[in-house]
């Protein structure tokens, strides 16, 4: 299991995730984060089934703790439709 990845899966399950660490690891822990949401490849096939996408959302709570967020939004309409294809 990857370093980052228990993180990752509880954002995925629970949708929002603190996390309390020195300041100068932010930027790592943030680019970790989003590295295990692009190696999740159950996740995109799940989302990409529902016509859905979800953005990752960080910010700074306080000066040790990072507050991660997913949202999800369906995908705007495509200008062909099932029939199509």
């Amino acid at each position: 299991m990857r370093m980052y990845e228990p993180v990752w899966k509880k954002l995925r399950q629970q949708g929002r995730v603190s996390i309390t660490s020195p300041a100068h690891f932010h930027k790592r822990i943030i680019k970790a984060v989003k590295k295990e949401r692009g190696l999740d490849l159950e996740f995109k096939f799940l989302l990409s089934e529902t016509n859905r996408y979800a953005s990752l959302k960080w910010k700074i709570v306080a000066y040790n703790i990072i507050q991660f967020t997913l949202h999800y939004r369906k995908r705007p309409n495509t200008p062909w439709s099932e029939d199509d294809i």
